[in-house]
């Protein structure tokens, strides 16, 4: 349940922070490189403190658990770009980012 909320909230923080309408400059690209780098670092160490602290408090397992969920969260982002990818040379540009096929 965790896992999903942290995927939920990557994908809006994404959405909401960026937008997905094509960047007009090669400045404002840049910057949402910057604001997508940002989210994504936050949210992996999110999961690897919010991982760490559970499997301390449940088993003792803090280390496994933070590597556990820093690994779940990163596949999933890459699925999540993947899929957005996919989707705009689909022609439904609009999931997450901005894409060009």
């Amino acid at each position: 349940m965790l896992l999903a909320a942290i995927i939920a909230a990557y994908i809006t923080a994404a959405r909401l922070l960026v937008g997905s309408e094509a960047p007009t400059s090669p400045l404002e690209a840049d910057h949402r490189d910057t604001i997508y780098f940002s989210i994504h670092g936050g949210v992996l160490l999110f999961a690897l403190v919010a991982g760490f602290i559970l499997g301390k408090w449940l088993n003792g397992l803090g280390v496994a658990f933070g590597l556990l969920f820093f690994v779940v969260i990163a596949t999933a982002m890459a699925v999540a770009q993947i899929a957005a990818y996919q989707a705009a040379c689909m022609g439904q540009n609009d999931i997450i980012r901005h894409w060009t096929c």
